[in-house]
């Protein structure tokens, strides 16, 4: 599967809600319990279908999280992620990567390992970003 990030750095690709990762009703009642769990965002199992915020796709499962800080402050920059970013990280992405923080820190060597990679790591937004703001070299060219 090709690589897929978000605009705050979350990886589509590896997100148990991503459209290509769903194969049967029970993937998407996984991931909401693994949500629910994890996180404490409780979204229906029926709705645990996402195409990616950088999709335009209006099929009603474009984007589970209609509340996101991070989407439309992106879009109005122009920006295809949060590295790119004068303000990084700002208030509205730290907001998306603490999500990530508490949980791996409350659930770190309490589960398997694979569910770990499974529900928690997608979500590394810091990681993901800062790999991308490397690889484009600090002194890159923001808008």
């Amino acid at each position: 599967m090709t690589e897929k990030i978000a605009r705050c750095g979350f990886k589509c690709h590896l997100c148990p809600a991503f459209v290509e990762n769903i194969h049967s009703p029970v993937d998407q009642v996984k991931g909401a319990s693994a949500w629910s769990l994890y996180f404490s965002v409780n979204i229906p199992a029926g709705m645990m279908k996402c195409h990616g915020c950088m999709s335009n796709k209006d099929d009603g499962f474009a984007f589970p999280d209609m509340n996101c800080p991070v989407r439309p402050c992106a879009t109005e920059k122009g920006l295809e992620n949060c590295a790119l970013c004068r303000d990084y990280i700002c208030a509205k992405l730290k907001s998306r990567m603490d999500g990530y923080e508490s949980a791996r820190k409350r659930f770190q060597g309490e589960i398997p390992q694979d569910e770990f990679e499974k529900y928690i790591a997608p979500y590394d937004a810091q990681k993901t970003l800062g790999e991308i703001r490397k690889a484009s070299g600090d002194g890159h060219k923001l808008p």
